[in-house]
This record gives structure tokens, sequence and C-alpha cells, in this order.
């Protein structure tokens, strides 16, 4: 229940983010869903484009990704999750990336994300990216950069609820 919470959660801010974004001249924006409008053309500092909620009654680290994601990043959620005192490196993971419209992630910072293993030989790692070949090609990159330090199972799935049954994980409702 509360990672389909969190997982509706993180889509409506990321449409809120992708709304807050545009740069036309007079519009204003509601933020957070509250009161607040900002002219849409205000500088405002890039907002991370990827979070993640750590159920630990299912054992899972749902993580989610959207519009354009930088190593900088990536390495920031990394290091998050691994300082966060709820996780456990032997839970399994859920990465939704099917969201995710380009990735600039150059090479050296890919193989310093994979080598940092945050997940045990005991975990699993889904990785759902949906139709995108570009998201599905950095993925299985990704994969063959960590098994040549690694031994946590890995795989690609198109929708979320191949994943999640791979994971043995029951679907969110």
């Amino acid at each position: 229940m509360r990672v389909r919470i969190a997982y509706r959660w993180i889509i409506h801010r990321a449409q809120l983010i992708r709304r807050a974004g545009t740069t036309q001249p007079n519009t204003l924006t509601r933020v957070g869903g509250g009161n607040t409008a900002i002219p849409a053309n205000v500088h405002r500092p890039r907002q991370m484009p990827l979070s993640y909620e750590i159920d630990q009654d299912r054992r899972l680290v749902f993580t989610a990704a959207w519009d354009t994601v930088t190593g900088a990043e990536a390495l920031e959620l990394q290091r998050q999750l691994r300082s966060n005192p709820r996780f456990n490196p032997d839970f399994f993971q859920l990465l939704d990336l099917a969201r995710v419209t380009s990735v600039s992630i150059d090479r050296q910072t890919m193989t310093e994300i994979a080598v940092r293993h945050s997940f045990s030989a005991k975990s699993r790692r889904a990785f759902v990216v949906g139709s995108n070949k570009f998201v599905y090609g950095m993925a299985r990159m990704f994969i063959a950069l960590s098994r040549v330090t690694g031994n946590e199972e890995m795989r690609v799935f198109k929708n979320r609820d191949e994943a999640l049954q791979w994971l043995g994980v029951a679907p969110f409702d």
C-alpha cells in the first residue's frame, strides 16, 4: 500500500516539476498542489529526477526516475540510499525507468556506479524500461558492468508486473 502511494506521489511530483519547468512568460504554475503560484519563468534549481522509497514489509526498494538523468544525480541517489538507516543490502530493488527521456552518464561514471555495490549477492534488481530502446540499452550496459565485480541478480523488463513477478513481490493494487 505504501509503495503504491509512494509511486503515485513520485509520478505526481514529476508532473508538477515538468509543468514548473516551462519558460513561457506570464504563466503561473501551482506548486505542491497548494495555493502557491509562482511565475514559470522564475529560475529554479533543477530538482533531481530520481527518488526512492524503502518498503521494509516487502523488503523492497522502489526507485523511480524520469526526464533526463545525469551521472551526478545517480551517484547522489546511490549515496542517499546507502546512508539511509532503513536500507538493507539484502532487499530487492525495482527500478522504474519507463519515464526517463534521456540519460547523460559517461562510461566512467556508469562504471563507478556499477562497481559500488549497494546491494548484496542475495538481492535481485529489476529494471523496468517500458518501450524506450535507449534506456533498455543503458540498463543492459549497467548490468554488464556490474557483473564484472558483483553477483547480484539483475534483469530488464518492459512492464512492472513482470518485474514484480520475477522479484517475487505481489503486484501493487
